[in-house]
Formats: C-alpha cells, structure tokens, sequence
C-alpha cells in the first residue's frame, strides 16, 4: 500500500504515528523512530514533515476507492452497500480533521467527503 522502498517505510512509519497521536501530535521524530530512518534519509525522501503528511493523504486518497469497491462487492441491496462503503473510513473520521496542517487541496477533499457522509446520512436516514 506505501510502496516499497525508504519512501514507503517512511510513509508507513508516518501513518502509523498519525493514526496513533492525529496530525497535530506527528512529529518527524516520532517518524523517524516509527519508521527506523535517520533524520537526513528523512528529509532526503521528504523535504519536511508536511511533504510526507502529503504524501500519506496522497496515498490514502489513491486506495480508498478500491477499499470501498471491496466492501461493497458482496452487498445486495443500495442500502446494505452505503452502509458497507462507509466502514472503509478511517477510524477517526468522526473527529474534526486538524485543518491548520492541510493544504487546499486536502481541504476540498475533506469538505467533499463531509457532502457525501451527509448525503448518506440523509439516505441511511
């Protein structure tokens, strides 16, 4: 899923912290640690802690929509699949994204899936 390579350790180790502290809490010491690189193999991959975080959203966003195709295969009914296209989402995703740290195009992304959680809202009444 992160690729292979230094990159990929990188980006796993980066999600692995922000799935553990949230964005806010991210450090690039902590990734550092989490991933098993040095600080210089960091930065030679990422340019600063919000490149990598760019990275992983840029990650995330590419397999999200084969996640949902995966959990909605088996469903029989347009219900039974909203339902099942809404357990790939993240584990937080109920708690207000850390908007200081996202660029503008994580925020139209946010704002897009937050019409589509309501839109299923309203359906799943």
């Amino acid at each position: 899923m992160f690729g292979e390579g230094t990159r990929g350790q990188i980006l796993k180790g980066t999600a692995q912290v922000v799935a553990r502290q949230g964005v806010r809490g991210c450090t690039v010491q902590d990734v550092l640690d989490a991933s098993n690189v040095s600080r210089r193999t960091f930065y030679k991959q990422f340019g600063s802690m919000e490149a990598a975080l760019d990275g992983l959203f840029e990650v995330a966003t590419a397999v999200l929509p084969a996640t949902i195709e995966v959990a909605v295969a088996s469903a029989s009914t347009p219900v039974e699949q909203l339902e099942r296209a809404r357990e790939p989402r993240l584990a937080d995703a109920g708690r207000p994204p850390d908007r200081d740290h996202l660029g503008a195009r994580r925020e139209r992304a946010l704002d897009a899936r937050e019409r589509v959680l309501t839109a299923e809202d309203r359906l799943l009444g």
